[in-house]
C-alpha cells in the first residue's frame, strides 16, 4: 500500500509538471489562454443571449472566471493560463450543461468549442411573475427595431394603429403614414413585398398578429431602393414550439368595428405546418368642412360644404404553409394566402355655391359613395442552405401574387334652398367605373461569406410587373330617363415593368469600428401603353444606389452611427397616364407621362447612451431630393380644376429627433421623443417659380406601467405640427390614447380595453394656394372609439417565462 500511494504521488506530481513550461512556477505562467464558443436553443436553434458561461479547474473545480453570451450567443474568455477546463453553462428554466475536458496548452492556446445546445428544463417555472418590460427600442447597425408586442393601444387596430407609437413616424386622420416627413416608403412584410400601396397595406395587418417593426431610414444595397424615407418592415409573430399551438383574438369596438383572427400550427422534428384566418369589418366615422375660391375671366367662383364622411375598410383572409427541415442546415417553406379586401368612402354634404359678381347662388346636398374591392393571391417558395461556418448562408426565393378588383363612383346632387331642404331630386348624377388587374413575379438569390474580419454579400433578383385599368364614365340623362355611355371619358392603361438587380456588400470590424459599404445597380425597362390615345411610352434605365454604414462602440454603454444611402421613388402608373378622369364637374385627374423618378440622397448621424436597463439617443439626418414629383392643381378653361403631377427642382429635409427610453422604476417605462426638423422645396409649376419652407416639430410621450395584480396600463400622446407642401400648407394636430390589459387563467387569456382620442382632439387640415384659385379642407375624425378585445391562447402558444429571450417565440403580447 506504501509503494501504491508513493507511485500515485509521483505520477500526479510528473502530470503537473508537465501541464507547464519547463522551469515556470504556476504564478508565473503565461496567461495567453483562450476559449470561444457559442449558446443556442435547443427548440429553435436560435442564439440564447445572457447564458452565464463559467470555467472551471478540472483537478478542484474551481470557478476561474465566467462571462455572459452576447446577443448572437457568442462568447469568449482570454488570459487564461495553461491547464485542463471544462466549461459549464447555466440559464433560468434550461437545463446546466457541462462541457468536456479541454487542455490548453503551449501548442493549443485558442480552444474553439462546438456550438453548446441548452435544452428546457422539465421543471416547469409558472410560479414565477416576470414584470420587467423589454427594451421598445433597439438599433442595429443599419436599422431600429420596435417591439411592439406590448402596445396595448392599438388592440384590435391594424399596423397604422401601431404606428401611432413608432418614433421617426407619423399617421393622419384617414390612416395615412409618413417617415420622417415622407407619405412615399417601402412596406415590407416579413421581408416580402406587398401587393398594395405602402398605407393601404398596413392597413391590412392585424395589431395583434405584429412582433416587431423595423424602420430602416438608410437601407443597405441589399434592399430594393425603392422609397424616399426608407422602409418600414413589419414583423409577424411566429411560433417555434413543437407540438399543437394556437392564438386567437377577438374585437369589438364602438360604432360598427369588428375584427378577429385565429392561428394555429403544428411542429415536429422534421414539419412546421401552420394556418390562419383573418377578419375586420371597421366604419371610422367623422366630418369635414370645404371652402373653394377661384377666379375665372374677372368672376370669383365660392364653394362651401359641411359633410358627414365615414370610411369603412374592409379584409377577410387565409394563410397557409409548412417549413421542412431536411437538416439543421437545410430548409425548405412554402406559403400562400388568399383574401379580399375592400374600402368604402361615403358623404353627404351640404353646399352653397355662389358667383361674385353675381351669377349664381345655388344650394343643393351631395351624396357620394366611392368603394374599392380588391382580391388577391400570394405564394412564397424558399429555400434555406446553412454551412458549415457560422453565417455562411444561401438563400433562394420565389413569389408570385395576383390582384384583381373594381373601384366605383356614384355622385347624386339634389337641389335645394337655403335651409337645404329638397326642391328637386337627383339635378345631377354621375357614375364612373375602374377595373384592374395585376401580376407580379420575384426571383431572388443572397449568398453571404465570413471571413476572418468581415463577411461578403451578394444578390440578384428579377422582378417582373404588370398591371391593366380601365375607366368608364356614364351621367344621368333627366331628359330621356336613363344612364348614358360618355365614350369620349373611357380609357385603357396597360403597364408593364421588368427591373433586374445586382448588389455587392461588405462589412467588417476594426477595434471598436464596425462598417458596411455595399453597392446595388438596376437595369429598368418600362412600357406604357395608352389604348385610347394609341401611344406608347418606353423608359430605359440604369441606376446606381450605393449604401454605407459605420458604428463606433465608444465604450459599453457609447454607441455612435452614421449612415448614407441612395434610393429611387418610381412614379406610379397612374401619375403617367395623360387620359383626363373626370372625378366630378370641376375636377380632373391628368397623368404627366415624361414624368421622371425622384433620386433620393440621405444621411444620418446618431448617438446613443445607456445606462443600466434605459437609453438616450439623438438622431440627425439629411435628405435631398431631386426631380421632387409632387401633386399640382392647375384652374384651366371652364373654371375646371386640372390636377397633375409635376417634377420640381429639390426639396430638402434637415432635422433632429431626441429619444429618451428610461425605467423609472420595475413596473414603470417612460418614452419619450421630439423631433425639430426644416424642410423646403423649390420648382417650377406652370411657369411660376415657388420656394416654399418651414421649421416644424412634433413630440410623443408613451408611458407603461405594470401591476401586481397582472395588470398592464398605457398612456401616450402625440403632436405634429404644422408645415408646408409646394402650393399650400398643413395644420398640426394632437391627441391622447389610453389601453388596460388583464391577464386571466395563468396568461392564458387576456382582455384589453382601449380608447383612442380621448379629448376629441384629432384632425387633419391643409390648404392649397395657386393662380386664381385658394382651397382649404378640414377633417375631423368620431373621437374616443372605444375597443375591447379577448385574446385566448391554446396550449403553449406563448412565452414559456423560462428566459426572458427577447425572440420571436410566440404570440404572447405581454408581460416580459
Amino acid at each position: 500500500m506504501r509503494s501504491l500511494i508513493i507511485i500515485l504521488f509521483a505520477f500526479i506530481s510528473i502530470t503537473s509538471f508537465a501541464q507547464r513550461p519547463q522551469g515556470v512556477k504556476p504564478e508565473n505562467m503565461p496567461k495567453d489562454g483562450s476559449i470561444i464558443g457559442r449558446v443556442l436553443d435547443n427548440e429553435s436553434l436560435k442564439p440564447v443571449e445572457y447564458a452565464n458561461i463559467g470555467l472551471y479547474k478540472l483537478h478542484d473545480s474551481s470557478l476561474v472566471t465566467g462571462t455572459i453570451s452576447d446577443k448572437q450567443g457568442f462568447f469568449k474568455l482570454t488570459d487564461l493560463s495553461y491547464g485542463r477546463y471544462y466549461v459549464e453553462v447555466k440559464f433560468i428554466g434550461f437545463e446546466k450543461y457541462i462541457s468536456d475536458v479541454f487542455m490548453i496548452n503551449p501548442k493549443k492556446k485558442t480552444i474553439q468549442l462546438s456550438e453548446i445546445v441548452i435544452s428546457a428544463s422539465a421543471r416547469q417555472l409558472g410560479e414565477i411573475e416576470v414584470v420587467e418590460q423589454r427594451n421598445h427600442i433597439e438599433y442595429k447597425l443599419d436599422k431600429k427595431i420596435v417591439n411592439v408586442s406590448q402596445d396595448i393601444i392599438a388592440t384590435g387596430g391594424t399596423a397604422v394603429d401601431v404606428l401611432e407609437n413608432i418614433p421617426s413616424v407619423e399617421t393622419d386622420i384617414d390612416g395615412n403614414v409618413s417617415l420622417r416627413g415622407s407619405s412615399d416608403f417601402l412596406v415590407l412584410i416579413d421581408g416580402k413585398p406587398s401587393i398594395f400601396e405602402s398605407s393601404d397595406a398596413l392597413q391590412q395587418i392585424p395589431a395583434s398578429t405584429i412582433e416587431k417593426i423595423e424602420i430602416i431610414t438608410n437601407p443597405s444595397a441589399k434592399y430594393d431602393p425603392d422609397g424616399v424615407s426608407g422602409i418600414i418592415n413589419v414583423i409577424t409573430k411566429k411560433n417555434v414550439l413543437k407540438g399543437i399551438n394556437g392564438i386567437l383574438n377577438l374585437s369589438v369596438g364602438t360604432k360598427d368595428k369588428y375584427s378577429g383572427n385565429f392561428t394555429i400550427s403544428y411542429k415536429t422534428n422534421k414539419f412546421n405546418f401552420y394556418g390562419g384566418i383573418n377578419y375586420s369589418d371597421q366604419t371610422r366615422y367623422g366630418t369635414s368642412l370645404r371652402e373653394s375660391r377661384t377666379s375665372y375671366n374677372d368672376t370669383s367662383y365660392y364653394l362651401i360644404s359641411d359633410s358627414d364622411r365615414n370610411r369603412a375598410r374592409y379584409r377577410k383572409s387565409v394563410k397557409m404553409g409548412f417549413d421542412y427541415y431536411f437538416n439543421p442546415a437545410n430548409t425548405l417553406s412554402f406559403s400562400g394566402s388568399l383574401g379580399e379586401m375592400g374600402f368604402i368612402r361615403s358623404s353627404s354634404s351640404n353646399y352653397h355655391d355662389y358667383t361674385f359678381p353675381f351669377v349664381m347662388d345655388d344650394f343643393y346636398i351631395g351624396e357620394n359613395s366611392f368603394e374599392i374591392s380588391r382580391k388577391y393571391y400570394r405564394f412564397n417558395l424558399d429555400y434555406n442552405k446553412k454551412f458549415s461556418d457560422e453565417g455562411h448562408e444561401l438563400k433562394l426565393s420565389a413569389y408570385k401574387s395576383l390582384n384583381n378588383g373594381y373601384g366605383d363612383d356614384f355622385l347624386f346632387e339634389k337641389t335645394t334652398d337655403d335651409t337645404w331642404s329638397i326642391i328637386l331630386l337627383n339635378s345631377f348624377q354621375q357614375k364612373t367605373y375602374e377595373m384592374s388587374n395585376g401580376d407580379e413575379y420575384r426571383l431572388k438569390m443572397d449568398y453571404s461569406r465570413p471571413f476572418q474580419n468581415g463577411k461578403l454579400e451578394s444578390g440578384y433578383q428579377f422582378r417582373y410587373e404588370f398591371s391593366d385599368q380601365s375607366f368608364e364614365l356614364e351621367q344621368f340623362d333627366t331628359s330621356l330617363n336613363n344612364w348614358e355611355m360618355l365614350n369620349e371619358f373611357s380609357n385603357d392603361l396597360d403597364f408593364t415593368r421588368n427591373i433586374q438587380s445586382l448588389y455587392f456588400i461588405y462589412s467588417g470590424s476594426m477595434g471598436i469600428f464596425r462598417y458596411q459599404g455595399g453597392l446595388r445597380t438596376e437595369y429598368t425597362n418600362r412600357m406604357i401603353e395608352q389604348i385610347i390615345l394609341n401611344e406608347e411610352y418606353p423608359v430605359k434605365r440604369l441606376d446606381w444606389f450605393p449604401s454605407f454604414h459605420l458604428s463606433l462602440d465608444l465604450s459599453d454603454n457609447y454607441q455612435a452611427q452614421a449612415s448614407y444611402g441612395r434610393r429611387i421613388h418610381r412614379p406610379r402608373n397612374w401619375y403617367l397616364d395623360p387620359f383626363p378622369n373626370y372625378f366630378d364637374q370641376r375636377n380632373v385627374r391628368i397623368g404627366n407621362p415624361a414624368l421622371e423618378p425622384e433620386f433620393i440622397d440621405s444621411y444620418e448621424l446618431n448617438l446613443q447612451r445607456k445606462f443600466g436597463k434605459s437609453f438616450v439617443s439623438l438622431e440627425s439626418y439629411y435628405r435631398q431630393t431631386n426631380n421632387k414629383i409632387t401633386r399640382a392643381r392647375i384652374l384651366g378653361d371652364n373654371n375646371i380644376m386640372t390636377h397633375t403631377f409635376s417634377n420640381l427642382d429639390h426639396d430638402y429635409s434637415l432635422g433632429f429627433e431626441l429619444m429618451a427610453n428610461i425605467q423609472m422604476f420595475r413596473w414603470w417605462r417612460f418614452t419619450a421623443t421630439a423631433n425639430v426638423f426644416r424642410y423646403q422645396v423649390e420648382g417650377d409649376i406652370e411657369g411660376l417659380t415657388l420656394v416654399q419652407n418651414t421649421n416644424t416639430w412634433s413630440t410623443r410621450i408613451n408611458s407603461s406601467f405594470i401591476l401586481k395584480t397582472k395588470t398592464r396600463i398605457q398612456l401616450s400622446g402625440y403632436y405634429s405640427g404644422p408645415s408646408v407642401t409646394v402650393q399650400g400648407d398643413r395644420g398640426g394636430f394632437y391627441f391622447t390614447n389610453i389601453g388596460v390589459k388583464q391577464d386571466l387563467l395563468n396568461r392564458k387569456l387576456s382582455i384589453t380595453l382601449q380608447v383612442r382620442d380621448i379629448f376629441g382632439t384629432m384632425k387633419h387640415s391643409f390648404t392649397s394656394t395657386g393662380v386664381d384659385f385658394y382651397f382649404f379642407n378640414e377633417f375631423r375624425r368620431e373621437p374616443r372609439v372605444v375597443t375591447l378585445q379577448l385574446t385566448y391562447i391554446l396550449n403553449n402558444y406563448k412565452k414559456k417565462e423560462r428566459n426572458g429571450m427577447n425572440g420571436e417565440m410566440d404570440f404572447d403580447e405581454g408581460d416580459i
